[in-house]
This record gives structure tokens, sequence and C-alpha cells, in this order.
């Protein structure tokens, strides 16, 4: 199972997927946590004093300027670049021609071709070995076709010839910061913006990460009595294939498409290659909701009612009829119910637990501040380092918290 479906299954779980309708009587039918007893399934092992090792938090200068590339990139006019060599992301102007044992093959040459570095359009190798090239160099770059490419030149090595006729970038400045992002006038605050949210998301991820560790650990300690219910297996089947699907029109292309390029697999294959991991994940949420009942953290009525209300207002709604209209009678009766008690026993078995940050060994990207601090330091006109560190850590301690309330949300 490839990372990307591991991490789509924790979404759909913390999204609340068991839901159905009513009780029932038969165990067969049953759609909702809240109709079993979890004692029948499962005895608990440990649950907490468990430690957890995961990667800290971190944004890199790479990361933020692939971010603020983005932003730029279609709200403002390329500017060209003078007195530097080629970054990623820079579009170069090239002459570029490519060459089989000396000879030049067909579809190999191109002339003022403006490529963006880190585009990906051109084969592994091209565009990197076009980082650090100075206006008017020319390069020989001795690259190897990928196996899957069109059969003539597939896994062929070639050498490409090129020449950087020109460099331009998506220039940040006061005045296009203020034009994609007018709440942040100037350059600097526009950075810290974007690395603010680059580092909510950071939190968001190790946290996650976190989570499904400590959950797999738990997990591990176990012990089942029985097998989870095929119907809440089926309806986390369902679920999965409907956000499947969603993702893939996203992309434009089908479910079936779409499974053939991420699994190698056709769309009837998908209960028979998913299945395992759809009772794995039912399982796990058997486990959120036994330690629920065990630790007396199921939602109120009251803490349910201030949540949709909460949600209601969010959401512009006039009207809580207006609002469980709009979600439906599923997520407004039962998932969100849910989607409460796990976020409750996830904030259970964070604090419960030993949570150990170990060194990413990558150097984080520096904010303004930071820059502006360490000059003020050099000349003496400043407070110093350490209060700066402190800064810059009192930052990323309101973003962790904030990060906290996002998933919250």
């Amino acid at each position: 199972m490839k990372k990307w479906m591991l991490c789509l299954l924790a979404a759909v779980t913390a999204a609340g997927l068991l839901v159905g309708c009513g009780k029932k009587e038969k165990e067969e039918e049953v759609t909702e946590l809240a109709q079993l007893n979890t004692e029948d399934y499962v005895t608990l092992g440990q649950y907490t004093g468990i430690r957890i090792e995961e990667t800290e938090p971190v944004v890199t200068e790479e990361e933020l300027q692939e971010e603020i590339h983005n932003q730029l990139q279609g709200r403002v006019e390329l500017a060209e670049v003078q007195g530097r060599a080629v970054r990623k992301w820079d579009t170069a102007t090239i002459d570029y021609v490519g060459k089989e044992d000396g000879v030049a093959f067909e579809g190999g040459t191109g002339a003022d071709y403006p490529l963006e570095i880190g585009s990906g359009s051109f084969i592994p190798g091209f565009e990197e070995g076009l980082i650090g090239a100075e206006l008017g160099e020319t390069r020989d770059l001795e690259l190897t076709f990928p196996d899957n490419y069109r059969e003539e030149m597939a896994g062929k090595t070639v050498v490409f010839t090129v020449t950087v006729k020109k460099i331009e970038e998506y220039p940040l400045t006061d005045e296009t910061a203020a034009q994609v992002s007018p709440e942040t006038p100037t350059a600097q605050e526009f950075r810290r913006l974007l690395y603010d949210n680059l580092y909510v998301r950071a939190v968001q991820t190790f946290e996650q990460a976190v989570q499904m560790q400590l959950i797999g650990e738990i997990a591990a300690g176990c012990e089942w009595k029985k097998e989870v219910p095929d119907t809440l297996v089926q309806s986390y089947l369902v679920r999965m294939k409907d956000n499947l699907t969603r993702i893939a029109e996203l992309y434009n292309t089908s479910l079936e498409q779409f499974l053939y390029a991420m699994e190698g697999i056709k769309e009837s294959q998908f209960e028979e290659n998913f299945k395992p991991d759809a009772v794995n994940a039912v399982q796990e949420d058997l486990i959120i909701q036994a330690i629920a009942n065990a630790e007396n953290l199921n939602p109120s009525e009251e803490e349910v009612e201030a949540l949709r209300a909460e949600e209601m207002e969010n959401g512009g709604y006039e009207s809580m009829d207006a609002y469980k209209e709009a979600v439906g009678e599923q997520y407004y009766t039962t998932t969100l119910r849910e989607y409460l008690m796990a976020d409750k026993v996830m904030a259970y078995l964070m604090e419960h637990n030993e949570i150990a940050k170990k060194a990413s060994g990558q150097e984080p990207a520096v904010t303004e501040e930071a820059v502006s601090g360490e000059e003020e330091a050099e000349d003496g006109t400043g407070a110093g380092a350490e209060e700066g560190e402190s800064a810059e850590a009192a930052d990323r301690e309101d973003a962790s918290e904030d990060a906290a309330g996002a998933e919250n949300e």
C-alpha cells in the first residue's frame, strides 16, 4: 500500500466514515460505531505512556520559495534577471541540441524555448542540470531517457548541449506582494504569511503522523475477539471509493484511470485490493470508540449541539434547518458526533503519551524578522540573536496552536 493511500485513509477516517441510519437489531446490519458494544470485539492493551518519535515540523527555504513562486505565477509578470545564475523556479530561455553518439536525433532540438526550472517538463536531470548556469553559458548534459519514454528513445543515453539565453523570475517586491495579497502590502509581510501557512501545514502533518503511529502501536497491543461487522467494512469501502472518485475528477480523469496510475489496478479490483485496509481502518475506529468509552470521552449532546451551531455560523447558514439540509441527515446525526468523539480521543492520546521530536536535519527557512535581528545584533543596535530566536520560537508555538485549532475545526 502506497503512502498516498494511507494518508487518504487517515483523512477519510478523520472525516467520520462510519455512518448510517437508526438503531439495528441484527449485528450484520450495523452501520454505526455507537451501535456496537466494543468489548464484544476488542480488548484494549496499553494506550497511554507510549513513546512516539517523529521528525520535527520544519519549513525549508526551498519549500518557501516554491510556495512564493506558486502564489506569484500567473498573477504577476515575469521580470528579467541580471547578475546571478539560474535558480529553481526561474524561467530560462534556452537553445538546445540533443545528440546520440554525436548525431542529433529527431525532436531533440529547440531554440528560444522558455523552460520553467522545476516544472518537470523535460526528462529527469535536464532542468536540474541548468541550476547554477550563468547567462550565456553553454552546458553539456549527459542524460538517460526513462524506460517508459517513447519506444525509439526509451532507455537511451544522450547528450544535450544547452545555452542559457535569458533568465526570468516572478519577482517578489512590495508592489507584487500587494498585488497578490492586499492584506500583506510588503514583500516581508507576504513572505512571513506564506511561511506561517506552510508551518501550520507542517505541524498538521507532524500531528497526523504521530497519531497514525500511536494508533498503530495501540492496535498492535489489542486482542481481537471476533471480526468486525462486514457492513462497516463495506461502508468504509463505499466512502473511500467516493473520495477517490472526487480526487480523480480534480485531475480530469476517471476512477479507472486514476487507480491504474496510482496502484496499477482496474476498478473491478478495487474491493479485492483495498478490503484488507478497510478492515484495518474499521478496527482502528473501534479502538478509538473503545478508548472513548473507557475514558468517558464520548461527546455530550451539548458539545454536539455547540459544534453544529459553530458549523452553521461558519457556513453562513440562516438557520439550523438550512444547515441540516445542506450537510445531510447522516452527517448531522452520526458523522459529526463520531468526528467529535475521535477528535477528543486523539487529543487525549496526544496528552497522555510521550511525543519526541527528532531533528529533521534540514535547515529551516530564515524569516525576515530573523534576518533583521541578526543584522541588528551584528551592528550593536539590536537585542541579540537570543531574543530573535525566542521570538521565532514564540511565533512557531503560535503557529502550532493555530494548526491545532485548524485541525479541530
